[in-house]
């Protein structure tokens, strides 16, 4: 009875006003849309009954959606945290030798010509028996009444995406200890969500079948494929229906496709389970049609292709359901790529979500894809990257430059830098910001350009202002004679007599130091600063030469300044209590910054002697 209730309620407040809802005290239930076009009663959770046979409607070819049988077995209660399932043997179609398809999530069931929920689950123990579990319609009929902004605010399945980024990349290189990253699929007493069928394309078979444990987690069938080219699919988002969700479009493909339960108007509920768990999306929705079932003996799967029109966006990805609204646009991350190798090049433009947390991942089978179309394989290399960000609001583009060489494979270093860029600039504490357009310019080198600071000399340990100081540093490269370098520090004039700290080292080195000297202190002050800090970050081809001396300093505004007399400090003191000035040990005098041909690694400190004149 409360469950009855409550559906009315939901339909009420979720429906649309082509939804005829009788009034509570008449008895009348509430009427949707039914597979034939017309109107149809919901049943209530608490009127199904065992034994009751009731008709799915799911597309095993084509568009057009065909009948199932389904006979109730029994229910669940608390499945999940007040969620109950309904158990079901489905017959027909083929399923009884197939099992439950992939790509079924969302079929409609209807009780004596009463929608009474979706087939979205399996029982495991059942093995390859076509045993389902059926989602109450009322459960999914909460997700219709949510809203969204269009900002996708996603967190992704069961793994998080900065552990799915380095679980991809250690996939695809080929890494030890990957099973310590995954986490196994979700299964609750012994029920597990329809596998999603997911077609890939732009990415080899290989690469794929690499990343075939990863997909298992989310939850994935993936296949090979993409869009259906040149032809046009038409859009039947009926009952019993197809429709896919895309992550990538493009040169690279990414879609999952599922089947819709309900519809209302122009919005649509489909799967019956969740699809990423991302809660607010903003997926791009297409047609999909089931070129056929690929049938297994693990388990079996629609192959499903979607259409290149984007006819509507996925705004929920729920417990329940994933909630799509038909003509409305989501908004996509331009990506461009040109890929150099020796006299070779390659262009690649797609699509990617714009998600705070996910685009990363989907950027970087995006850039996998570029390097792979040159043939070149993973193993040891270097690449040259120079890239830009455009952003919303007025702000100025994120331009970021560097060299990356690894015993593995560079690009794996290059995607989770690109996806601590995305991080800084989407998690920052000022105001939302929006990445409109990514340009990616790739040069690929096929020896490992890494060297290691060996050692470092200087000329003269004791200096006067005015005077230069030469030091030269010898670089260890990887597998290659020495190379030797030369920096000048000239003092500047004014310096004080005392003794100067001079570090010689590689980015990362310098960055320790610095975050070392204020102390974890948050050196942005605002989104504009953000992107100023991100413009200036420190390349890992280039020697650096810090010169600091004992005295007092501050940073202000995230700015690190010179040596400060004891007045202006007293006057920086109550900017401190903002937060504005973080107050320093040491003072910088200078940094000297000379490029190099290789990814330098390494340190070394000297101190030397400022003289009076």
């Amino acid at each position: 009875m409360i469950r009855s209730a409550r559906l009315l309620r939901l339909c009420v407040c979720a429906l649309a006003p082509a939804v005829v809802v009788g009034s509570q005290a008449s008895g009348s239930v509430p009427r949707t849309q039914a597979i034939d076009g017309t109107t149809t009663e919901l049943m209530s959770f608490s009127e199904v009954r065992v034994g009751m046979v009731g008709t799915g409607y799911t597309v095993v070819r084509g568009t057009e959606p065909e009948s199932f049988s389904a006979e109730v077995l029994g229910v669940l209660h608390n499945v999940f945290p007040r969620r109950d399932l309904i158990v079901a043997r489905l017959t027909g179609l083929g399923l009884e030798r197939a099992g439950v398809l992939a790509g079924m999530s969302g079929s409609p069931v209807y009780i004596d010509g009463r929608l009474v929920g979706a087939v979205a689950y399996r029982l495991v123990n059942f093995g390859h028996e076509a045993v389902a579990g059926i989602v109450p319609i009322e459960d999914m009929l909460e997700v219709s009444a949510l809203e969204s902004d269009g900002r996708g605010t996603s967190v992704a399945a069961d793994i998080s995406p900065e552990l799915a980024l380095r679980a991809a990349s250690a996939l695809l290189i080929g890494s030890s200890g990957v099973e310590g990253l995954l986490p196994p699929r979700r299964t609750t007493q012994g029920v597990q969500a329809i596998s999603t069928p997911v077609a890939i394309g732009g990415l080899s078979p290989a690469l794929v079948g690499r990343l075939a444990p990863l997909f298992d987690v989310l939850g994935w069938t993936a296949t090979l494929g993409g869009t259906a080219g040149s032809m046009v699919i038409e859009a039947n988002f009926e009952p019993g229906g197809m429709v896919g969700v895309q992550l990538v479009r493009g040169d690279v493909n990414i879609t999952a496709s599922g089947t819709i339960t309900y519809r209302d108007g122009d919005r649509l509920l489909a799967f019956g389970h969740p699809f990423l768990r991302g809660g607010n999306v903003d997926f791009p929705m297409v047609p999909a049609q089931v070129i056929t079932v690929l049938s297994s003996a693990q388990a079996s799967s629609k192959l499903a292709a979607a259409g290149d029109q984007v006819v509507g966006a996925v705004r929920q990805d729920r417990q329940t359901a994933i909630l799509g609204v038909i003509g409305e646009r989501p908004r996509m991350v331009p990506v461009h790529t040109r890929i150099e190798d020796g006299g070779r090049t390659e262009r690649l433009d797609f699509e990617i979500v714009a998600d705070r947390l996910i685009t990363p991942l989907y950027l970087f089978f995006g850039l996998v894809s570029g390097v792979q179309s040159l043939d070149r394989a993973f193993g040891e290399g270097s690449i040259e990257v120079d890239a830009r960000m455009d952003l919303g609001g007025g702000f100025d583009p994120v331009r970021f430059g560097n060299l990356f060489s690894s015993a593995d494979q560079a690009i794996v270093s290059l995607s989770s830098t690109l996806a601590g860029l995305f991080r800084a600039l989407y998690d920052n504490e000022f105001e939302p910001v929006d990445v409109e357009a990514i340009d990616v310019s790739i040069s690929l080198r096929h020896d490992r350009r890494s060297a290691t600071i060996s050692r470092v000399w200087y000329d003269r340990a004791s200096v006067r202002p005015g005077e230069t100081i030469t030091l030269t540093v010898a670089l260890k490269p990887f597998r290659g004679p020495e190379v030797l370098e030369q920096l000048k520090f000239t003092v500047p004039p004014g310096t004080p007599p005392g003794s100067v700290t001079l570090v010689i080292g590689d980015a990362a080195s310098i960055d320790r130091r610095d975050v070392a000297a204020i102390g974890g202190a948050n050196r942005s002050r605002s989104l504009a600063h953000v992107v100023r800090l991100l413009n200036n970050l420190r390349r890992s081809d280039r020697l650096y030469l810090q010169a600091t001396r004992p005295a007092a300093g501050a940073m202000l505004n995230g700015a690190m300044l010179p040596a400060l007399p004891p007045s202006v400090l007293q006057v920086l003191s109550s900017e401190q209590a903002r937060g504005d000035v973080v107050r320093l040990d040491h003072a910088l005098i200078l940094e000297v910054v000379q490029p190099v041909d290789y990814v330098v690694s390494g340190s070394h400190e000297i101190e030397v002697q400022v003289r009076s004149r």
